[in-house]
């Protein structure tokens, strides 16, 4: 599934969320996304991935999930930003040049 995001077309967040899972429980925001841009294999909106977390477990302290989430995506190397509020993994980036 691709996704092309702008910010006119920013995906929604879904306020009635249900836990499905613990399988992000005990992990970090960055670990969490990581997982889930391998497996989506393309680029997330914020509100996409706050969507994915919540469903799979991830509890959020803060009261801005989504600045939190464009926080640590931002400010870790892994990441990087494809398009306003949306981020891959700079590790695919480099895969697919070398191919």
């Amino acid at each position: 599934v691709a996704y092309i995001n702008n910010s006119r077309n920013a995906p929604l967040i879904n306020q009635h969320l249900e836990q499905k899972s613990h399988r992000f429980a005990d992990r970090t925001i960055t670990q969490a996304c990581t997982l889930l841009l391998r497996e989506v294999n393309a680029p997330l909106h914020v509100n996409e991935l706050y969507n994915l977390l919540v469903t799979g477990g991830f509890e959020f302290k803060g009261n801005n999930p989504t600045i939190s989430i464009a926080v640590s995506l931002n400010r870790n190397r892994r990441f990087r930003k494809v398009a306003p509020g949306t981020f891959d993994l700079i590790i695919r980036n480099a895969s697919q040049a070398a191919s």
